[in-house]
């Protein structure tokens, strides 16, 4: 990977045009409710950036401008509600107009309901959803351009770069090896090792990008390492690779346009978890 000196890397980007496919930042810890928002994404012809907590939610909308939030409101370190109410002060001090925010909660009990409202959520989808619901929703809270750009494009996760697509491309040789661990009569090892994969790895790389995006060089080389090996026994082996020139640049080149470069790993990684989750949910099969 070539890392370019790009001063501007860690300003707020504006859309270059009404037909730049829409971005939605996804706020939720839980691996299984990623999946299923992922999947339904995908059949809308979106892509999301995932959050795994409070807390990564807020860093990453400080840094991108998104078009939509899809936020948990249950959620480690921070929980949506917080989180909700922190994008809404940060809004106000840009002087931005609201994104709109759905909560995305079991908890339909008043109070809830009425905290939501009072911290500036939008709209309120129960969970578990139907995907008539969730596209009810979506559509509605997208502009007309940016479902439009949606549909211009793949039915894979949206408007992405051909680099970062053969990048998060899975190797389903990889889970067959794995599908070879279980059992006659036990649980699929290939998805229990996805899962736990999709669990850790993405706690992994949010702290990976916040490493590289403040220099830190040994926390990059160190956390680079762990995804590489853990990344190639799930197949996602262009991830792997992208982590080992990442360690490699962080021991040896470290590069100015960090925020670049960390962008893309989470272009690549968004894609992969979404391929990764689609496999849970639709039980390995592939062509």
């Amino acid at each position: 990977m070539t890392f370019h000196n790009d001063p501007h890397a860690r300003a707020l980007p504006a859309r270059a045009t009404a037909h730049d496919a829409p971005l939605i930042l996804l706020a939720e810890d839980n691996p299984t409710n990623q999946a299923v928002a992922m999947a339904s994404l995908r059949r809308l012809g979106l892509a999301a950036q995932l959050a795994g907590d409070g807390e990564e939610a807020l860093r990453l909308f400080g840094q991108h401008r998104f078009d939509l939030v899809l936020m948990d409101c249950h959620m480690p370190k921070m929980d949506g509600i917080a989180a909700t109410a922190a994008i809404r002060t940060l809004e106000a001090a840009r002087g931005t107009a609201g994104v709109p925010i759905i909560a995305i909660t079991a908890d339909m009990t008043s109070a809830n309901v009425v905290q939501c409202r009072s911290v500036g959520v939008t709209a309120i989808m129960a969970k578990p959803f139907t995907f008539a619901d969730f596209s009810t929703l979506v559509k509605a809270h997208l502009k007309d351009g940016d479902l439009s750009a949606a549909a211009g494009t793949s039915a894979a996760p949206a408007a992405i770069c051909e680099a970062v697509r053969a990048a998060a491309a899975i190797d389903h040789a990889c889970i067959d090896a794995l599908r070879e661990l279980t059992d006659e009569d036990g649980p699929d090892v290939a998805l229990d090792i996805v899962s736990t994969y999709l669990d850790t790895a993405s706690q992994q790389v949010s702290a990976l990008r916040t490493a590289l995006e403040q220099g830190v060089w040994m926390e990059v080389a160190r956390l680079s390492h762990t995804l590489m090996s853990s990344s190639a026994y799930v197949g996602a082996m262009g991830f792997s690779r992208l982590m080992k020139e990442t360690g490699q640049q962080a021991r040896e080149g470290r590069p100015d346009d960090r925020g670049a470069a960390s962008a893309h790993i989470g272009a690549v990684y968004t894609c992969v978890h979404a391929s990764l989750a689609d496999l849970l949910v639709h039980g390995g099969a592939h062509d």
